[in-house]
Formats: structure tokens, C-alpha cells, sequence
């Protein structure tokens, strides 16, 4: 049991801030880094506040194993999100053009 609330704990809100970063990638670039910070805040706020209630008001079913599996998941969670996140991003312009950052073109005349 609870494996299973410490996986919905940390899925729910991957997947609303995953699929809220995902539709952002259109908008403008504030919007990008609005879903980015609020995403990550959104989704910790439910985790470890979801946790600390379930904890707190029933000791005797979430103990600390509880919180484990809650780490577990977060963060596997996590890690996927940036994954797909990554793997989602338009190529930079930069790049596009064959410059690379951090380097300079010399024109010779």
C-alpha cells in the first residue's frame, strides 16, 4: 500500500508539470521558464506535502519505508521528465547555423 500512494503522490503532479512544460515549449520564453520553476515547485509542494499529511494523520500505516518509496519514485520521476524535456527542446539557432557557443567567427578581409 504504500508503494502505491507514494507512486501516485509523485506521478499526479509529474504528469500535470510535464504536460504543462510540454505545451509551454510554444508560447514565448517567459512561459518556458514560468512552467520550469512552477512545474518543479508544483510538484514538490504535492509530494512532500502529500507525504507529510498521510504521515502525520495515520503514523501507524506511513512510516519511514513510506518515505522511501516516496524518494524512489520523485526521483525517477524526475529524472524521466528531464529526459523527455531534453529531448523535446527546439535545436538553438547557433547551433542551427554551424556556430558553436562560445566561439567567435573571424572574417578576414
Amino acid at each position: 500500500m504504500q508503494a502505491g500512494v507514494a507512486f501516485a503522490l509523485s506521478f499526479i503532479p509529474a504528469a500535470v508539470s510535464l504536460a504543462f512544460v510540454l505545451f509551454s515549449y510554444h508560447e514565448a520564453s517567459d512561459m518556458k521558464l514560468l512552467a520550469s520553476l512552477g512545474g518543479s515547485g508544483f510538484r514538490m509542494a504535492i509530494a512532500l506535502g502529500g507525504g507529510y499529511f498521510l504521515t502525520s494523520t495515520q503514523p501507524q500505516s506511513f512510516d519511514m519505508g513510506f518515505w522511501y518509496w516516496l524518494l524512489a519514485f520523485y526521483m525517477g520521476l524526475l529524472g524521466f521528465e528531464i529526459a523527455l524535456v531534453v529531448r523535446q527542446q527546439p535545436e538553438a539557432p547557433a547551433a542551427a547555423s554551424g556556430n558553436s557557443v562560445g566561439t567567435k567567427s573571424v572574417v578576414q578581409s
